[in-house]
């Protein structure tokens, strides 16, 4: 690498802009990735205690040429803060050439520090966890109930948690870090001081999404189509043709050619066929037209968007939960467990949750017979046993909304206490689509690729647009029980059924 500091401020923008948006050029790898050159794995400890971070050592570990144990700590003091007012004085040297590439610098460096330090936690370091967890102690929090939790719902008593998982998603896969991005963004561990909150205790069912449509006549996005407007800042809608507008979400085709996936794009499932966009699906026909809920009103109510499901949250009187207390709450009183019920991925031989068995997706071992967990699809709430706070299916079945957009290096910004998630959303595969976080996992997660099954991994998806595995459930704060009382959905009458299995 030269020594002379423009070439060195220039390496920077270039490996962070790689490291950030590595998905767009995937034979490049990742951030994550390109510290693996060290020439053995560095003892644990804790980062100097250092205000700043020289960027040339940023560009160096960046592109695997820093060996300097001691500097690579170091970088673990940064903050993205910090590294916004260094970038700001690059700027102010005209090295950049206009405002569009200020903020593109801006957002790159961000992600840049994020997926580094991300990487460097792999490979050993780590802050010193603890002195953390005891200064948000001394916070003041919420953990008793001052009332009786709602019907259906389990109050959270508050606490502080860490949140993210340094390991990764445990699995089979080990190069799921690199194929799967979102996963490299748990990586960052912090602790987090939540106040505490009821939740509900199962996802929402399609009875009970129905008894809302029945209430309020309220139509899905899936059933009323897509504007203009819903493209709005992602592509001209004179160019998608008048198909892109129908009714309809997105699905799995069990048709797809196995000779045509291609696993080295990182949007293989729909690249290679394996999603497509049916016409006519929606919650009340999940397969497409023709098919229907029957037999399924116990099970969680799927093509949802995250609008769908806040209407349904705005008639019942509750919220989506935020990132922070879906997690604190998947967790289930566990410190650092990967699973809701511990670290055992099959605990005494038996599925602990409804995922996918066998290679994704050529082969879906489902069936008991043959050592599945008896589910090719979605299940009913509450078949599998449920986490220490008494909650059903945080991991698997289908994955769940919670309210805060989307952006990789989120945890590094984020609040300790009562996180509510970024004012708005940047995901470096598809900048100018707006995400919000999914958390859980799906019937469709497998230890061969997906692997979201872990309490701390995290998913994005379209705030407009549903999907056949997708869910969600609901919190309400103690702040706002007055709210909950006064909600439309203490007022319905209506009387909802369909032949299905009786609520637990």
């Amino acid at each position: 690498m030269s020594a002379k500091p423009i070439a060195v401020v220039a390496l920077l923008f270039v490996t962070a802009s790689v490291v950030a948006f590595t998905m767009l050029a995937p034979p490049m790898g990742t951030g994550g990735s390109s510290t693996t050159e060290t020439d053995a794995d560095p003892p644990k400890r804790a980062p100097l205690a250092l205000d700043t971070v020289d960027y040339s050592l940023l560009a160096a570990v960046a592109v695997g040429e820093a060996t300097d144990r001691d500097a690579l700590a170091a970088l673990m003091a940064t903050d993205g803060a910090d590294l916004d007012r260094r970038l700001q004085k690059y700027r102010e040297r005209g090295l950049t050439r206009s405002r569009g590439d200020e903020i593109g610098i801006t957002e790159r460096g961000a992600v840049a520090v994020e997926r580094i330090q991300a990487s460097l936690r792999q490979k050993g370091y780590e802050l010193d966890m603890q002195a953390e967890i005891d200064r948000l102690a001394d916070i003041e929090v919420v953990k008793e109930a001052h009332r009786p939790a709602p019907e259906g719902m389990v109050w959270i008593p508050g606490g502080v948690f860490v949140m993210g998982d340094r390991h990764g998603a445990p699995d089979k896969n080990p190069e799921h870090l690199d194929e799967i991005p979102e996963h490299q963004d748990a990586l960052y561990e912090h602790a987090v001081a939540l106040d505490g909150f009821y939740v509900d205790a199962h996802e929402v069912t399609n009875r009970e999404f129905a008894a809302f449509v029945e209430a309020t006549g309220y139509e899905t996005k899936a059933e009323r189509g897509f504007t203009a407007d819903d493209f709005a800042g992602q592509a001209d809608p004179r160019r998608l043709g008048p198909d892109a507008f129908d009714p309809g979400s997105l699905c799995y085709n069990s048709g797809f050619d196995p000779s045509k996936v291609d696993k080295s794009d990182p949007r293989w499932p729909v690249t290679s066929g394996i999603w497509k966009v049916q016409k006519g699906a929606n919650w009340r026909e999940p397969d497409g037209p023709g098919s229907s809920i029957d037999g399924r009103m116990d099970h969680p109510v799927v093509h949802v968007s995250w609008e769908d499901a806040q209407a349904y949250c705005e008639w019942a009187g509750k919220q989506l939960p935020t990132e922070a207390q879906w997690e604190y709450a998947a967790r289930g009183g566990l410190k650092q467990q990967p699973y809701p019920w511990g670290s055992d991925f099959k605990p005494d031989g038996e599925w602990p949750h409804n995922i996918w068995q066998g290679d994704f997706p050529f082969e879906n071992a489902y069936e008991a017979e043959d050592g599945g967990d008896g589910f090719r699809k979605s299940s009913p709430v509450g078949t599998f046993a449920p986490n220490g706070y008494g909650l059903y299916d945080m991991t698997g079945n289908v994955w769940e909304w919670v309210g805060d957009w989307y952006r990789p290096e989120a945890y590094v910004y984020a609040a300790r206490k009562n996180p509510t998630g970024p004012k708005s959303s940047f995901d470096p595969q598809e900048p100018n689509v707006p995400k919000r976080v999914q958390r859980g996992g799906s019937f469709m997660c497998s230890d061969t690729y997906c692997i979201g099954y872990s309490v701390a991994t995290r998913m994005k998806g379209e705030p407009n647009t549903g999907s056949f595995h997708c869910g969600f459930r609901c919190v309400v704060n103690p702040d706002r029980l007055d709210e909950f009382s006064a909600a439309p959905a203490r007022r319905a009458t209506a009387d909802v059924s369909a032949p299905g299995r009786e609520p637990r």
